[in-house]
């Protein structure tokens, strides 16, 4: 298991590890309990967790948080029959402040990449040639068209890299950079970046906000608002509907592009998914 470098000693028990983001508890007595087995922990402050069921292969479970300058684990591993083995472990450190969580937070919502895994009927080698034979036709829709230009970037036994050639493309659903992975056969593993996307969003808005914002200091709005009552917001006076354009101003052209990225998530994962399905569907069908 890979853990972090920054380790802190724990108050108890030597087969529990601390780190900066995670309590980690090697189960050593976890070859005794059977397959089904429920693993249940419990944290101070009344959070309460049931984890997967455990096998006769897993050592360790591991504890995440945020914030929380100490810890109490306990770890029991329940036999139908009774108690196999328990354990109660305390940490101390110091596990992040509170600025740590917002960076990390919105390091996660605003970062423009996503990932999953598909599952799939063909082998790697036939996938990846289909998927290669995907591109050539016409990614996006099977045929060509200008703005669905894919070059393949990377490619081997198990993996395939597919980048947007042009700006007309990396503009159009966002689909930058697509890496396929098949670690093991029945799955594919999927990673898209769409940082092209996102600039052009940031530049087009930032520009039409900039814009914005000269005609608002350049012009004489406010006269312009009490010349004309009727486009005015009923209710509010002129000043009101002066700071509500400069706020229209400021959000489209510099909140709204940043907005933009969590929301474009989860029709880009829908779209790599079909597409991934497709082609794993057309093998398929033309094999049987």
């Amino acid at each position: 298991m890979t853990t972090s470098s920054e380790e802190t000693e724990t108050a108890a028990a030597q087969n529990v590890r601390v780190t900066d983001r995670a309590l980690v508890v090697e189960l050593r007595d976890a070859g005794r309990s059977s397959p089904g087995t429920p693993l249940e922990s419990t944290v101070r402050g009344g959070c309460t967790s049931t984890w997967p069921a455990a096998s006769r292969r897993q050592r360790y479970i591991v504890f995440t948080w945020r914030s929380i300058p100490q810890i109490v684990a306990m770890l029991t591993v329940v036999e139908p029959n009774g108690v196999v083995a328990s354990y109660v472990a305390e940490a101390r450190g110091s596990f992040g402040t509170l600025t740590d969580n917002a960076f990390h937070l919105s390091a996660m919502i605003f970062n423009p990449q996503i990932q999953g895994a598909v599952p799939i009927r063909l082998a790697a080698p036939e996938f990846l040639e289909a998927f290669r034979q995907r591109i050539s036709a016409g990614f996006l829709t099977g045929r060509p068209h200008p703005r669905s230009n894919y070059r393949i970037s990377e490619t081997g036994p198990d993996r395939l890299v597919v980048h947007a050639a042009d700006w007309w493309t990396a503009i159009n659903v966002g689909l930058n950079e697509l890496a396929l992975d098949l670690p093991q056969r029945g799955s594919v593993h999927y990673r898209v970046r769409y940082w092209r996307w996102v600039q052009y969003g940031l530049a087009l808005s930032g520009m039409l906000g900039l814009i914005g914002i000269v005609l608002l200091v350049s012009l004489d709005v406010r006269g312009y608002i009490a010349r004309h009552s009727t486009s005015m917001l009923p209710g509010l006076s002129v000043d009101q509907n002066l700071l509500i354009a400069w706020f229209m101003v400021l959000f489209w052209g510099f909140a709204w592009p940043w907005l933009l990225i969590p929301m474009h998530k989860r029709p880009l994962r829908g779209l790599v998914e079909r597409l991934i399905a497709e082609v794993d569907a057309q093998v398929t069908l033309s094999t049987h």
